[in-house]
């Protein structure tokens, strides 16, 4: 009778481990993907599964690879805020890490559609960040429209604000706004955002290609501005004689042979006042130490942005190099 108490508390011991390894399986899911129709391959560590039944319901786990075939479309809805991402045909499709903290996915061939939720309880700094082959994108709540083909990468903000930047010069950053477009090309920065057509709008929104973006006009590509370090000019050096004539002529009050750039309306109104206020020295310092907390925070913030954007741009190139090892076209069995 003993032994068999001890063969029953190890079956209940295997079946409590059983149901504890099922549910932590669940508990790993970030969303899940429905099939509407088509077909797609799901490639979690290193093995690939099809599926080609609608309405299919697909747990998806992080680090999974989605791939859509031919005349696909599926549906991801991740678990924690409800966010949907809907990937169309021929779409490579990499969920990098959904997690409390961060939301990181990548693109490098395709076109999805995204509506993002504007949650209370994201972090002040936080945003739902997509990686293309060649471009950065930041939203926080919105909703848009990504192509990415033959290392281009397309933009449509059908709602609030997204913000877009090259993987290799991550400062240099564009906002597009409702209803406007911006693309990134082969090492290109960004073109300027503007507003598109309606009808142009409509086939962005159902053309089922990444090409969707083909017949639209995009803005001028944004040119990097060098700064140059100002030379003195023989009005802006104080010279041995006739101090009094330069201080009259340009209105502002010489202290030393230092240049400094000030705008015209600027000009004007220190010559009116030619008393410029001087900082007190004796203020308590700690009247301006929030600020100078909050200015800290956001230089360390922008290079944690800048420290991922280096990361991205590596893994979108391993992405390009796994997308090449997979046949994109996948037919129904």
């Amino acid at each position: 009778m003993i032994q068999n108490m001890k063969w029953n508390i190890k079956r209940l011991i295997i079946l409590i481990l059983f149901v504890g390894s099922a549910d932590f399986v669940v508990a790993d899911s970030i969303g899940t993907l429905s099939l509407e129709k088509g077909t797609i391959r799901i490639r979690r560590t290193m093995v690939d599964q099809f599926y080609s039944e609608p309405s299919t319901k697909i747990a998806i786990l992080n680090k999974d690879e989605i791939q859509t075939g031919f005349n696909t479309s599926a549906k991801l809805i991740l678990k924690a805020k409800k966010d949907i991402i809907e990937l169309f045909s021929n779409t490579f499709f990499k969920v990098s890490n959904i997690s409390e903290k961060t939301d990181d996915v990548r693109m490098p061939i395709g076109k999805a559609r995204f509506s993002i939720n504007k949650s209370k309880r994201r972090l002040k700094k936080r945003r739902f960040r997509i990686k293309t082959a060649n471009a950065s994108i930041n939203v926080k709540g919105t909703e848009f429209v990504i192509g990415s083909h033959e290392g281009s990468t397309n933009l449509l903000t059908i709602s609030g604000i997204v913000t877009m930047a090259n993987i290799n010069t991550p400062e240099i950053v564009v906002e597009v706004k409702m209803n406007q477009v911006s693309q990134i090309r082969p090492n290109a920065q960004p073109t300027l955002p503007v507003v598109v057509p309606p009808k142009v709008k409509q086939v962005i929104l159902t053309t089922d290609s990444p090409k969707a973006f083909q017949e639209t006009k995009f803005g001028d590509e944004i040119k990097p501005t060098v700064t140059k370090p100002e030379k003195k000019s023989s009005s802006s050096i104080k010279p041995e004689n006739g101090k009094e004539g330069n201080e009259k002529e340009s209105g502002l009050q010489t202290s030393s042979p230092t240049t400094t750039s000030v705008s015209d309306k600027d000009s004007d109104e220190l010559a009116e006042n030619e008393e410029v206020p001087q900082i007190d020295e004796n203020l308590d310092g700690d009247l301006g130490l929030e600020e100078d907390l909050d200015v800290a925070e956001n230089i360390i913030d922008e290079i944690a942005e800048v420290e991922e954007t280096i990361d991205a741009a590596v893994e979108a190139t391993e992405d390009i190099e796994t997308v090449k090892t997979i046949d994109i076209t996948v037919t129904n069995p």
